[in-house]
């Protein structure tokens, strides 16, 4: 899934030393210690948005370029400008793990474990910008989509009903000929000369290769903390059942996935804003504004967030848009979608009242629906605005249309943030 567009350059380290600098000193600074020879090859590869870098733990460049990074499944590599978004997919579900953004090393694992002459392969993908985008609006309008579909002609034929069928129409189109975006990500590859540890043996090389263990040792403590995680979410259990709580599956699955999110295990999901750094946002307001032609709607767009926002900023789930890593996604047919709300506040609440101390005691939880109702803890989603102000940057911007306060996304959301940060 990479676009026909992908350039590629070899660059020596005085070259590709200019490039990381910038974005990460501290590894700079310890390869300048080894002050390596023109032999040290790294690889600079351009990437168009939604570009895979890596599928299903296949690494996706120029076969050109293939032999020099050809000793790990995923090498050693990190993006100069734009984020990169680390996910998998599940039937017809992207659900997204991680945003990294520019100087953050990716391919720790899989470098590491090839200078140990150990092979595992990734189950999950790294795409160009963002994976999970969705666009807030509908784009269903049958004479609009083939309006916009005569302008780009390579976009998918059918027009798209649902927010997972956003990213690949949004992929398309700025891949298309007929459009003009600039947007491009640098990555930057380390070939296998980096990663011989019998011929690169001196002091400085060993404090290159404790750095990237280091990095990788960090970087797994998701994976490290997964039975610390399972203890204590086993502990959360115990109290809904002291409580005599009757609940699903699908409800304790939820609650648990809002845990890891208010811990940083897992993103959620916010507006975008205008660095674009995770997608090309400008032109595709553009498109959906004139080319296809939103009269009503702001193009409201929503990706998955980098672990940290949370303690910042607000991060949102949807039920009617899961991104749920564990468990089932979908609920009982015969109960709404605020009776569910009502059930999840229900455990949040009896596990915030528990006398043992837990990160969820930290989260200010709002919920938010479209239709009215007369649950007194749920805010219909036309004041989500009032709550959260990264909204208004766009109706600044488009102040005769109005944000899509009834999109799907909004049919049952839970949003998460941080309470000394409030």
């Amino acid at each position: 899934m990479s676009s026909s567009n992908q350039k590629t350059q070899i660059l020596n380290w005085d070259s590709a030393r200019e490039l990381l600098n910038p974005i990460n000193p501290d590894l700079t600074s310890i390869i300048d210690q080894i002050n390596p020879d023109s032999s040290f090859k790294m690889v600079k590869h351009t990437l168009s948005y939604g570009d895979y870098i890596v599928d299903n733990g296949k690494f996706n460049l120029n076969p050109d370029s293939a032999h020099l990074i050809d000793y790990s499944s995923i090498p050693l590599f990190l993006s100069l400008e734009k984020n990169l978004e680390v996910f998998v997919t599940n039937q017809d579900r992207v659900i997204p793990l991680n945003v990294l953004e520019k100087g953050e090393l990716i391919g720790l694992f899989e470098t590491t474990n090839a200078m140990f002459n150990m092979s595992q392969r990734a189950p999950w993908s790294v795409s160009a910008g963002s994976r999970s985008l969705c666009l807030l609006p509908k784009i269903a309008d049958r004479l609009k989509y083939q309006k916009l579909k005569k302008t780009y002609r390579n976009i998918p034929s059918h027009h798209s009903n649902t927010l997972n069928d956003h990213w690949q129409l949004c992929k398309s189109i700025t891949q298309n000929e007929q459009c003009k975006s600039s947007w491009k990500c640098d990555i930057l590859i380390f070939t296998r000369d980096w990663f011989n540890p019998e011929k690169n043996d001196n002091y400085a090389w060993s404090q290159f290769y404790t750095h990237i263990f280091r990095q990788a040792w960090q970087t797994a403590s998701f994976s490290l903390s997964k039975i610390q995680i399972d203890l204590k979410w086993e502990q959360f259990i115990d109290v809904l059942n002291q409580k005599r709580l009757k609940l699903s599956s699908y409800i304790t699955d939820t609650v648990k996935h809002l845990w890891m999110m208010s811990i940083g295990q897992c993103p959620g999901y916010i507006p975008a804003i205008e660095n674009e750094n995770f997608f090309p946002k400008k032109t595709l307001q553009d498109i959906f504004l004139h080319d296809y032609g939103l009269d009503q709607y702001i193009p409201t767009f929503m990706h998955a967030a980098p672990l940290n926002t949370i303690y910042y900023d607000t991060i949102y789930y949807s039920l009617s848009f899961p991104s749920l890593l564990g468990g089932s996604p979908t609920p009982a047919q015969h109960k709404t979608i605020v009776e569910h709300m009502s059930q999840i506040m229900t455990c949040i609440e009896t596990l915030c009242d528990a006398k043992e101390s837990n990160q969820l005691q930290n989260i200010f939880f709002s919920y938010f629906h479209t239709e009215q109702h007369d649950s007194t803890f749920i805010t219909e989603s036309d004041k989500i605005s009032d709550t959260d102000k990264r909204f208004f940057n766009d109706q600044k911007k488009f102040p005769t249309h109005t944000i899509a306060y009834r999109s799907r996304f909004w049919k049952g959301c839970i949003g998460l943030k941080a309470k000394n940060e409030l």
